[in-house]
């Protein structure tokens, strides 16, 4: 069993296109995508990692110590699909 962050051989492509797939639906739905995107695979699980996603309206919530709002807003967002 591999452990996450170990990538299988050959996997390069499959993780660009997941992280480049991720990123896409990502500025779909929110508006604007993460900065950068990781993507590993460990035999069933897929995972991938998104730096810097808040959008300008949560950044200034976030550091108006509201980031409670952030992820409630989030939260009903998501439940919306």
């Amino acid at each position: 069993m591999q452990t996450l962050g170990t990538r299988w051989e050959g996997d390069g492509q499959i993780s660009r296109d997941v992280s480049r797939e991720t990123v896409r639906l990502y500025k779909k739905y929110a508006g604007r995508g993460p900065t950068t995107a990781r993507t590993y695979l460990s035999d069933d699980l897929v995972v991938t990692v998104l730096h810097e996603t808040l959008t300008q309206a949560e950044k200034t919530l976030s550091d108006a110590d509201r980031a409670d709002q952030v992820r409630e807003q989030r939260r009903v967002f998501q439940e919306s699909f």
